[in-house]
């Protein structure tokens, strides 16, 4: 098969097609990331118009096969940057850059088509547009230190690959100026880049879907970490957080273990669902009265943990008072115009040394806690023989 650039124009369009139908399959089938693949399947339809208008260069007018065909190619550039942007939770992220150069390109097109036609001019600026087009996406992979995953690394080095592409196009049309575009289909300046292209656009596909399972991976992991009905990370995603913590302990860690008192009798008196609801209330209350760098886990039926890092014993007892006047006033409204009201019991423990492991701690608050279960409850304990369990009831 010969090398010039219809061939390599219809490649592409095969290329396009069946990205399309993939992406299309993968918005039909994964729910949570509807935004993301449904902007790339926008984008990889765009694509394929674009190189199909592109293919049939001489068979229609030059609107549709000049401006209509590069306003489609960046407009397709355009929406893979809106699926970036809901990839890393920031949806519209440099919209009007994308937008502005899309507009932009539509002027310059067209004056190179209808008032001064120039071919070199046209590549010159279409290669300038989707190299600015790169930009939006190696900023957004990037964005607040997001963190560097194997698939992000691989996208931007194609969007970096692809703005090479682009300064080589640019580069070719003035090492070889093009007297009529017949000439440009066979010439091994203005060919060698579009086969670049067409490589690139492969790895560009698969990074597109290395990006969606690898979002999949996460959101799988996230989803078995989380505890399901109060919504905060479970017993499991404790552990990893632990294990972490510990690799990297840098000053003390610290631990509130928080059981609801008189749990059984909220479900005995008002039955299970009412004891759901009041489990969702208080992880909300707790979490909302916490400091950022806290950190919020059930780790029980009614018990919830929290982990604090570099912390005092000043910092952990406030937070403590803190959590158990606001679980004490909280009020959880049920049917029949009833009421939820209970009181908790926190242990407090704290270490500035590394124990044998995470569990050890864990087991001190505990038994602060219970220390506090065995006086009646609604109090605060450090873990320490000689400390009185404070009573505020």
């Amino acid at each position: 098969m010969q090398l010039d650039v219809r061939t390599l124009v219809i490649s592409l369009m095969l290329v396009a097609g069946v990205n399309s139908l993939v992406m299309l399959l993968a918005w039909r089938y994964t729910s949570s990331m509807r935004n993301i693949t449904g902007f790339w399947s926008v984008s990889q339809l765009l694509f394929l118009s674009g190189t199909a208008l592109l293919s049939l260069r001489y068979a229609i007018p030059d609107f549709l096969s000049i401006v209509g065909c590069n306003v489609l190619l960046l407009g397709g550039q355009a929406a893979l940057q809106e699926g970036l942007g809901h990839y890393i939770g920031q949806p519209g992220l440099y919209r009007s850059w994308t937008v502005s150069i899309v507009a932009v390109q539509l002027g310059l097109a067209s004056f190179f088509t209808y008032v001064f036609p120039s071919l070199e001019w046209r590549i010159v600026c279409y290669s300038v547009m989707s190299a600015c087009m790169c930009i939006p996406g190696v900023l957004t992979l990037r964005r607040n230190g997001e963190q560097e995953e194997a698939p992000k690394r691989f996208l931007r080095g194609v969007f970096f690959a692809n703005m090479g592409i682009m300064a080589s196009r640019v580069l070719a049309a003035f090492i070889e100026p093009l007297s009529h575009e017949a000439q440009a289909q066979t010439s091994l300046w203005h060919t060698l880049p579009l086969a670049g292209l067409l490589c690139l656009y492969v790895a560009l596909s698969l990074g597109m879907f290395w990006m969606i399972m690898h979002k999949m991976s996460l959101q799988a992991q996230q989803q078995a970490e989380t505890d399901s009905l109060t919504n905060v990370p479970n017993r499991r995603a404790m552990d990893g957080y632990f294990a972490q913590l510990y690799s990297q302990q840098q000053g003390a860690i610290a631990v509130m273990m928080i059981d609801i008192d008189k749990f059984k009798d909220i479900n005995d008196s008002f039955g299970h669902r009412a004891g759901d609801c009041y489990l969702v209330s208080i992880s909300q209350e707790i979490q909302k009265n916490l400091q950022p760098e806290a950190a919020l886990f059930r780790y029980a039926g009614d018990e919830f943990l929290v982990v604090m890092q570099q912390a005092d014993r000043r910092a952990l007892t406030v937070a403590a008072q803190t959590v158990q006047q606001k679980v004490e006033n909280l009020l959880v409204p049920w049917s029949g115009g009833k009421i939820i009201q209970t009181t908790v019991s926190v242990g407090l423990a704290l270490t500035e040394k590394r124990l044998g492991s995470w569990d050890e701690l864990v087991q001190l608050a505990d038994l602060a806690m219970y220390r506090v279960k065995s006086n009646g409850g609604n109090g605060i304990a450090w873990y320490e023989e000689e400390t009185q369990v404070k009573q505020s009831i």
